[in-house]
């Protein structure tokens, strides 16, 4: 009996530190001075988790497929507009992967999307990212990295939040 007790207990533990309620959605930008790494990650609380996971898990089969997760890079990245000193810089995806649909629905998945830009950011005065308010929501944190040697070639850059986006000066403007 106490180690039914005990084991109840632990389990409520677990599930109380793991799910969440809220959708988190974080933009991380790595600067380096030959271009940009973006890599877009979603964990899905438990409010939205299970429109999410169907979105992802379209043939409802209970498993993300390479080709799902992909579909999913391709739309992130759809509603993500990166450009330096005005014009569209394309991001080329290099990596998707997602949790089980079950996992993401119960708040305790995550998906990410990795993608690259390669442009001399020595020659960039102001570079932008916004991720638009898609599917996978609104309230986006976007945090940018300077990669090594970066402050070197371009200078210590300034950073501007906006809502779901970021403006980095890069030339000290």
């Amino acid at each position: 009996m106490r180690a039914a007790i005990l084991a109840l207990l632990a389990l409520a533990g677990a599930a109380d530190a793991h799910p969440h309620a809220e959708t988190e959605r974080q933009a991380a930008l790595t600067l380096a001075p030959g271009g940009v790494t973006l890599r877009l990650t979603v964990v899905p609380g438990t409010e939205e988790g299970p429109a999410i996971a169907a979105r992802i898990d379209a043939d409802g089969d209970g498993v993300v497929s390479e080709a799902e997760a992909w579909i999913v890079a391709e739309e992130l990245l759809a509603a993500t507009a990166l450009a330096a000193d005005g014009a569209p810089v394309a991001l080329r995806p290099s990596a998707a992967e997602a949790d089980p649909p079950d996992w993401l629905a119960a708040g305790m998945g995550y998906v990410i999307v990795e993608a690259v830009a390669e442009l001399s950011l020595a020659e960039v005065g102001t570079l932008a990212l916004d991720v638009t308010h898609d599917a996978f929501g609104a309230g986006w944190f976007v945090q940018p990295y300077y990669a090594d040697g970066l402050v070197e070639t371009v200078g210590q850059p300034s950073i501007d939040r906006n809502g779901d986006g970021v403006v980095i000066r890069l030339d000290g403007q």
